[in-house]
């Protein structure tokens, strides 16, 4: 029957599919971003009270500005807790 099965698939599409939601926050007075709860990301205060594009997967957050620049890239945050991400490097 697996025969039969194959002879009718379908190709898998040439571009792989990316598994992502997209959302729109606003930083806070400080640069801070939350959402989902508790967890926390910190933007540089030039970004302070402005609207952020968030792309969220399954092990990334990615923050874009209003012409969707890339800001920010961190590991995606999880559990119960209070979590906060801060890229040092960066400063």
């Amino acid at each position: 029957m697996f025969d039969c099965d194959k002879q009718v698939l379908l190709q898998l599409p040439e571009k792989d599919f990316e598994a992502a939601t997209c959302i729109v926050c606003k930083a806070d007075r400080e640069g801070w971003v939350r959402f989902n709860g508790q967890r926390i990301y910190y933007l540089e205060p030039k970004y302070a009270n402005k609207k952020v594009q968030v792309k969220l997967t399954y092990n990334k957050v990615v923050l874009y500005d209003k012409e969707l620049n890339k800001i920010a890239e961190f590991d995606r945050l999880y559990g119960d807790k209070n979590y906060t991400a801060i890229h040092w490097e960066q400063w």
